[in-house]
């Protein structure tokens, strides 16, 4: 919310930042977690001496209806186009191009959440295991548990000399801010999207992709495509590899 310190905290800043996560697609969860915790730490200051009141006691938690949005997959013809236009896109955030290609080829061959693979450091990969796997450590893992999760030949093939200058102990990806995560992501779809487009010469052959859902953010459906997407892709292309559910859930 921008607060530099605890005097500084105002209700109309969280407010504000509620209508920004919102517009960025954040769920209500999402968003009413974030809330409680600021919650928390209010009342720990207050308990502790530190704030004489309460400056958040008006912001409201944001409501929640059933499931607010559908997520969508994305295809594997999607996902390569996604690739392939990171790998030499613009900086974003902070993160080059092939930094963030990577961070989605991680997240799209693991199914691991965002705050996930932003804890992993080179020690979390194992590409010499057979099968090689990657390894979320439990004080990062929403189950509370070590998670190894195999990975596929030609990921492991494709991280080990992109992880050789990333040093030990620290996080191989610097994605910064997680909730930004989601928009960062819509940034490099309508990239993406836009060179499928202009990929055709003809003009008649540009309007057919136009009116398709390929690489869209939100398709005709209104299912959208976040950073959690990705999750669901693996999942998706999972269960069509042929996997029993037993490994599935696994």
């Amino acid at each position: 919310c921008g607060f530099p310190t605890l005097a500084g905290i105002r209700a109309e800043g969280v407010h504000a930042w509620i209508a920004e996560r919102r517009e960025a697609g954040d769920a209500p969860r999402t968003i009413n977690g974030h809330l409680q915790a600021l919650r928390q730490m209010v009342k720990w200051a207050i308990g502790d001496g530190r704030l004489a009141s309460n400056p958040v006691v008006g912001v409201s938690a944001v409501r929640v209806i059933g499931q607010t949005f559908q997520r969508r997959p994305l295809d594997p013809a999607e996902a390569a186009q996604l690739l392939s236009v990171t790998e030499d896109g613009p900086i974003r955030r902070g993160m080059a191009g092939p930094d963030r290609a990577m961070l989605y080829r991680v997240a799209l061959g693991t199914g691991f959440r965002a705050a996930e693979i932003a804890s992993l450091t080179p020690e979390c990969f194992d590409l010499d295991a057979d099968p090689p796997a990657v390894t979320v450590r439990a004080a990062y893992s929403k189950r509370r548990r070590d998670d190894r999760q195999p990975i596929r030949s030609d990921l492991a093939e494709t991280l080990r000399g992109w992880l050789d200058n990333k040093r030990p102990g620290e996080p191989v990806f610097r994605v910064g801010d997680l909730s930004r995560l989601a928009a960062t992501l819509r940034a490099d779809l309508r990239l993406g999207r836009a060179r499928w487009i202009r990929a055709v010469s003809g003009p008649a052959e540009r309007r057919e992709r136009a009116r398709t859902d390929f690489l869209r953010e939100v398709d005709r459906d209104e299912r959208r495509v976040d950073f959690h997407a990705l999750r669901a892709s693996y999942i998706t292309m999972l269960v069509k590899s042929g996997a029993s559910v037993k490994e599935a859930q696994e």
